[in-house]
């Protein structure tokens, strides 16, 4: 899970990776939770539950988030 406020911080530059996520990065990694954070995805097979990235790193899946990102807009208020 992370911090949805934070989520626009970062995006802004305001606030370092880490501090996005509820539990620390370890947490994930010790309970079988794999984050490919930056990665593009090329394609997604439901059928066989695996995931190419663009750099060809194949991954297999129990459950998938797909988290598409986004970009904040500051817009022009006087």
């Amino acid at each position: 899970g992370y911090y949805t406020p934070q989520t626009i911080k970062y995006i802004e530059g305001d606030t370092p990776q880490e501090k996005l996520f509820i539990k620390p990065l370890e947490w994930y990694n010790g309970n079988k939770i794999s984050m490919n954070l930056n990665k593009k995805v090329k394609t997604i097979n439901t059928k066989e539950k695996l995931v190419e990235l663009e750099d060809g790193i194949k991954e297999n899946y129990d459950k998938l988030l797909i988290a598409t990102g986004g970009r904040s807009v500051k817009l022009p208020i006087s």
